[in-house]
């Protein structure tokens, strides 16, 4: 368009006035020098959907270019100060909210009056435009799927000239120049190759060999024909892919040569259970070709009562996991054999099932040896419930022989007791010049009576105290206990004897040391045997140390003796018992604790004892919850720890020191405070009343106790202890519990039941070995309960407290 519009344009504008556009079936519009509009036809109109009222003070190029306006008028500017028509191209929103694309063009022209001005000429690209963006999308798309060919493509003629390379960019230096033949190997497959396929018009492809520096590079040449004796060229490199296949075929080669070879039986079974496959020592177990078993139904080889589990183990496999497990017998060579196998399922690509595969094993010599193994296991059942039987046999014999045992026990304890009762009584009562004067060689032998009868007792009470332990019948009776005053009743027993062998004893207790709660009587015995043991073995002029200490971790010593029940206090009381005495030898301190146990003869010749007291003090430690150590050298000395479990906060340094003149004692006697020797009732003489079956102990007793100012009157059964009781309403009453006819407790209870005689203080007095009579007898009524060999100054003691008035029980109950 030139600077002024054709005289036409002139004409029509005069006709219209200011708006004189020519009558041309083209969209027009005029602006000013500025850019702004100045008038539009309709064609404009109708192709923009805009009024020229709706475009007033509007520049054209914000109307066509919207974001990229600014430059679009900086252009046009440049163009009409250059005096030349400005092309332009952009899009417009109609009213309706559509978009038009237009392309235009500007000059300058003038109006009716003479002045210049712009008119603009616009046409609709809407079409135009969306083709080309078609196009565009449609190139793309094809270019995207030829870079994605996995190789080279290439448009060549027939002669293998390159034209053109259309896939993406190849490699400088595998580029040859524009109209460069390719060279192929060998080049007479290749023409060959090329002619048919543009004569064919049918896609041909071929390998060839190219030689590298590190070997060569295989690659696959697809020639698709084209148009005009052009064919277009796929050039992939698959050296890797023939890698892999030459992998695979060596990896099936060897997995072949394995199967053949190996004992295993390996088979595969299609969905329909015929075998496709065998392995030679399939064959071999059945005595046939893999020509007989292939495509040959397995189950019919399978005995008849394993065929529906096989079966149904198969069927398993057409699920996750794909995989299953059966045994079963088949008939072979030689017989039925059985076969385990494990199966496996082999799946496509698309995860479904397309066949089996198993491997088996013969086991047939391992289900003779279950099988042998299960008959020797019932031979074994069958001897185990014999044995069963004669061990229970043998149990309830041994129960009785136990029965008997504790009964021969009490019974001897009773029949011992009763005499001995009477030799320490008679002894004690001439000591005490009850049946006259006695010079001094008298008194030493009646101090040697005395003492060998407590050693017998002693031991008595050891052999039964094991003995009760053994068949669990013993219970502890714990109180709570201060330690010092535990240790120093304790001492009070052998401090005699180590004056005797001029043996210093020292002792170490710390204030504020915690109570033990412990059978107190039963511990005093543990430690008066390991004082009387230290004593023994330590020569004259030795040392024995009893210390006493908080420790948290029990026993650390050459030997420990753990008991049964751990100590789960986080304290523990220690008592050590040192002594300078002759040692153990390590070699004997592990069985020292074992019951009727002594150290060599050579050693232990000079000393008596019968090797029951230490394994009693272990025992009655372990019962306590504690444990027994023990370190010693031979030639130096030993020391015994005993480790007891703290159980309660209180202290002894605050604890009452009770009765006075209280001590310890081991012959299970009842001791109690000694308030007077020769202490008579200023009313009279007491009325005592001795029930007693046995003539030897009703003499001793009652002219003992006749001589320490008592009237007593005596009764040989319960009928005439009554009958004497009542007439006489005596002032206590001294009960035998082994009376013939109507027992001791039945007496008792008869008595209590009696208005006149219940106040009346009843002791009971029991020969038995154990302390279960005392229980039963108190509950009867009676007042106190001891047991025999009596002291016969101990139980005058008795007598004279409950006359006083005295309570039950002042000190802990005795053996």
């Amino acid at each position: 368009m030139t600077g002024s519009f054709p005289d036409p344009f002139q004409s029509h504008w005069r006709e219209k006035g200011t708006l004189g556009f020519p009558s041309l079936p083209v969209a027009m519009f005029r602006v000013d020098t500025f850019g702004y509009f100045t008038g539009v036809n309709d064609w404009f109109e109708e192709l923009t959907g805009h009024p020229l009222q709706s475009m007033g003070g509007k520049e054209w190029w914000h109307f066509f270019c919207g974001s990229g306006s600014n430059s679009m008028g900086d252009a046009w500017r440049k163009a009409v100060a250059e005096g030349r028509p400005f092309p332009f191209q952009g899009q417009c929103t109609k009213s309706d909210g559509s978009v038009v694309w237009i392309r235009g063009q500007l000059a300058m022209a003038l109006d009716e009056q003479g002045l210049f001005s712009h008119v603009g000429i616009v046409i609709n690209i809407t079409d135009h435009q969306q083709t080309q963006v078609q196009l565009e999308a449609t190139q793309n798309r094809l270019q995207s799927l030829v870079h994605a060919i996995p190789g080279k493509v290439v448009r060549v003629n027939r002669t293998g000239e390159c034209l053109e390379y259309v896939s993406k960019p190849i490699p400088v230096d595998e580029q040859p120049p524009h109209r460069q033949r390719f060279i192929f190997s060998p080049a007479d497959a290749w023409q060959t190759m090329v002619d048919l396929a543009l004569d064919t018009k049918t896609v041909q492809v071929f390998e060839q060999n190219l030689p590298q520096e590190w070997g060569s590079r295989v690659e696959e040449v697809r020639i698709i024909p084209l148009q005009q004796e052009e064919a277009l060229l796929v050039i992939t490199d698959i050296s890797e892919t023939k890698r892999i296949q030459r992998s695979l075929q060596e990896s099936e080669a060897n997995y072949r040569l394995l199967v053949e070879h190996q004992t295993d039986l390996v088979v595969k079974v299609d969905l329909n259970g015929r075998l496709t496959f065998v392995s030679p020592s399939y064959c071999q177990l059945f005595g046939k070709t893999q020509t007989e078993l292939l495509h040959q139904p397995y189950l019919p080889l399978v005995h008849e009562a394993d065929r529906q589990a096989t079966e149904e183990a198969r069927q398993t496999l057409r699920h996750p996991p794909y995989t299953c497990y059966v045994e079963q017998r088949v008939m072979g060579e030689g017989g039925w054999h059985w076969l385990a196998w494990s199966s496996r399922a082999i799946l496509n690509e698309q995860g479904d099932v397309t066949a089996t595969v198993g491997i088996g094993r013969d086991i047939s010599q391992l289900k003779q040896f279950q099988q042998d193994l299960h008959q020797l296991n019932e031979e074994l059942e069958q001897r185990v419930q014999e044995r069963t039987q004669q061990l229970e046999q043998s149990n309830q014999e041994l129960a009785r022989a136990t029965h008997l045992k504790d009964e021969f026990l009490t019974t001897m304890s009773h029949e011992l007791r009763t005499p001995l009762n009477t030799i320490l009584g008679m002894a004690e009562s001439m000591r005490e010049q009850v049946f006259g004067e006695i010079n001094g060689e008298q008194r030493l032998a009646l101090e040697t009576i005395e003492r060998s009868s407590y050693h017998l007792l002693d031991l008595m009470n050891d052999i039964l105290d094991v003995s009760k332990i053994a068949s669990g019948q013993m219970e502890l009776n714990l109180t709570a206990t201060p330690i010092h005053l535990l240790c120093e009743s304790s001492l009070s027993f052998i401090k005699q004897q180590a004056i005797k062998k001029g043996i210093s004893i020292q002792t170490h207790f710390p204030p504020h040391i915690p109570q033990l709660v412990v059978d107190e009587r039963r511990m005093r015995q543990v430690l008066i045997n390991l004082l009387e043991n230290a004593v023994k073995f330590t020569p004259p002029g030795g040392v024995i140390s009893v210390h006493v200490s908080l420790t948290s971790s029990p026993c650390p010593s050459q030997y420990s003796i753990h008991a049964p029940q751990t100590i789960l206090s986080p304290t523990v009381v220690r008592i050590a018992i040192q002594d300078t005495g002759i040692g153990i030898a390590p070699e004997d301190t592990e069985r020292i604790f074992q019951p009727f146990f002594q150290v060599a003869r050579s050693l232990s010749r000079p000393y008596d004892g019968t090797g029951l007291g230490l394994g009693l003090v272990k025992r009655l430690v372990e019962m306590h919850g504690g444990q027994v150590g023990l370190s010693s050298q031979v030639g130096v000395g030993s020391c015994f720890t005993i480790d007891l479990p703290c159980q309660t906060p209180q202290f002894s340094g605050d604890d009452p020191t009770g009765p006075e003149g209280v001590t310890g004692s081991t012959d299970g006697a009842l001791e109690l405070p000694i308030r007077s020797e020769n202490q008579r009732d200023k009313q009279g003489q007491p009325l005592i009343l001795l029930v007693e079956n046995n003539p030897i102990n009703t003499c001793t007793v009652s002219n003992y106790l006749t001589a320490n100012g008592y009237e007593v009157l005596t009764a040989g059964n319960g009928d005439e202890a009554i009958i004497l009781a009542q007439s006489r309403i005596p002032n206590l009453i001294l009960m035998d519990i082994q009376m013939p006819g109507i027992n001791g407790r039945e007496i008792i209870h008869h008595i209590r039941t009696l208005p006149i005689l219940a106040p009346i203080p009843i002791i009971a007095l029991s020969a038995q070995a154990v302390d279960r009579d005392r229980q039963p007898c108190l509950a009867a009524g009676a007042t106190h309960f001891l047991l025999r060999p009596l002291r016969l100054k101990q139980l005058r003691q008795a007598i004279h407290h409950l006359l006083e008035g005295g309570v039950e029980n002042p000190l802990p109950p005795p053996s």
